[in-house]
């Protein structure tokens, strides 16, 4: 019995859509832990050096407060730079374009799932776009993040090998 080819096609097209929704979700669930590791780890690492910590341990969890979310994970990041090495108090800019493409991109994608539950047309449509707007927004958030998390990272090593010339 043959398929119709429009259907053979729907079918093909589903799972090709449904594949890019679990990777989605695995590369994200991914990356977030592994971040989350890492302010938990450089918070723990600078605070045994001495530096003096307003974020503990535990910063990462900003991630997961309502509406301090919107703020916080920031500062602790920009306090992992700040403390990495002393030298300046300067934030650089890329950690801005990194906490908005995250913020821009993480409300779109709610937006997203908010306006496909609407069943008008221009909802679908105006869906479509904010899944464009969030997908965009989060690639940049992406890499502008592994740029933060060199950065914070090449400036820990700088400190230690200071403080340490033989290490």
């Amino acid at each position: 019995m043959a398929r119709d080819p429009d259907s053979t096609a729907e079918i093909f097209f589903f799972l090709a859509w449904l594949l890019s929704q679990i990777a989605t979700l695995v590369s994200h669930l991914a990356c977030a832990v592994l971040f989350c590791v890492f302010m938990h780890r450089s918070h723990v690492h600078l605070a045994a050096a001495g530096a003096d910590m307003q974020f503990g341990k535990h910063a990462w969890a900003w991630f997961c407060c309502p509406i301090l979310n919107l703020w916080k994970p920031y500062q602790a990041v920009a306090e992992l730079w700040v403390h990495g090495r002393p030298q300046t108090d300067r934030v650089p800019p890329w950690f801005r374009v990194w906490w908005g493409a995250w913020v821009v991109g993480s409300m779109a994608s709610t937006l997203t799932l908010q306006l496909r539950d609407a069943e008008r047309f221009g909802a679908a449509m105006a869906a479509e776009w904010a899944n464009i707007v969030a997908s965009s927004m989060l690639a940049i958030a992406g890499v502008a993040a592994a740029w933060v998390v060199h950065d914070i990272h090449a400036r820990a090593l700088a400190r230690h090998r200071v403080r340490h010339p033989g290490d």
